[in-house]
């Protein structure tokens, strides 16, 4: 199971091979380690055990790929959303989350709240990524030489560090000014590639 041959790759598990294994996971997990920290601890385990054969990965890289391919109960949908530079991307949703907020987003529930009940929408309203996947789900250049940089908001590269901006310099890129560029074919003047977005379908 801790073959390092191609094979494995494409290799499903339904589980841990070993308790130890899966400690270890977690502790790499909870402490955000680096490869490097975690094959220190491999290497300080099989030294000090009496263990005749490890029970750990030979390294961080394995059981990394090893926690790619082990199998979970958790159903998701897989939803290409952009075809880009040659790359396709796609968006990872869990069915266990989002049909619930699916199913009364468009005609409400009850929420308990402080002892009484309201009615709501359940939205989500947030995509967690760094700079670079951002800039992807918004088609923004990449180049931090661009003169609209920002994926957030339309203030120009060289403005971007000015503290003294008043709000009517910081018009954000939201849904309706970016289809105008990109219907008008002025994508280049905001720094937005020449790809409909997929997510401006979501309001």
């Amino acid at each position: 199971m801790q073959n390092n041959s191609s094979d494995d790759e494409n290799q499903e598990y339904d589980e841990f091979p070993n308790e130890s294994y899966a400690d270890l996971m977690v502790l790499v997990t909870k402490y955000k380690l680096s490869n490097a920290a975690g094959n220190a601890i491999i290497s300080f385990f099989n030294k000090h055990s009496n263990h005749s054969k490890s029970p750990l990965p030979k390294n961080i890289k394995q059981e990394k790929l090893f926690m790619n391919n082990i199998k979970s109960n958790l159903l998701y949908k897989k939803t290409k959303v952009l075809d880009h530079d040659n790359t396709e991307y796609f968006l990872y949703q869990m069915l266990l989350i989002l049909e619930p907020i699916q199913t009364f987003s468009e005609k409400g529930t009850n929420l308990l709240l402080n002892n009484k009940f309201i009615w709501f929408y359940p939205k989500i309203l947030t995509i967690i990524a760094d700079w670079p996947e951002a800039a992807t789900f918004c088609l923004t250049y990449k180049s931090t030489k661009s003169k609209h940089s920002c994926h957030f908001c339309l203030v120009k590269q060289d403005n971007l560090t000015n503290t003294k901006l008043n709000k009517k310099d910081m018009e954000l890129k939201n849904h309706e000014n970016m289809q105008y560029y990109y219907n008008s074919n002025e994508e280049q003047t905001v720094s937005i590639e020449s790809v409909p977005n997929i997510f401006w379908k979501f309001k």
